[in-house]
């Protein structure tokens, strides 16, 4: 197993810059909500078990989005997905809310051991794992 690496604010900045820049944002607090958003409806998509797996490689605050995640996943569509994440966001637009999502979980991949990944991608139903793909 690997090292769970330190997590700090810079940390944290550097993520959500990464995301910032991937889903074209004007605004750091604007991707810095889009994350928490995303990692919360992943949280809630995935065993509590599997959610804490993800959440040791992330930043502190979005680590706090997963980790105390517990029980089964809720199985929901990527449009509900997307849903819930745009009512945090409120952004309106699904396509704009697809490309946004699928930044902050292209992010959260390069992060985050394969393994867990793949873990994760096994979970969720097929058109939801395709935004992590």
């Amino acid at each position: 197993m690997t090292d769970v690496p330190h997590q700090d604010s810079t940390e944290l900045e550097e993520f959500v810059r990464a995301v910032q820049q991937r889903a074209g944002l004007e605004s750091y607090d604007e991707a810095h909500q889009l994350c928490r958003a995303t990692v919360r409806a992943l949280g809630t998509s995935v065993s509590g078990g599997q959610a804490k797996q993800l959440a040791q490689w992330l930043p502190d605050v979005l680590e706090a989005e997963l980790g105390d995640k517990s029980g089964h996943a809720e199985r929901f569509d990527k449009t509900n997905f997307l849903n819930k994440i745009g009512g945090e966001t409120h952004t309106v637009d699904m396509e704009s809310m697809e490309r946004q999502a699928s930044a902050v979980l292209s992010v959260l991949r390069s992060w985050v051991p394969a393994e867990q990944v793949d873990d994760t991608i096994a979970q969720l139903p097929r058109e939801l794992s395709a935004l992590l793909e």
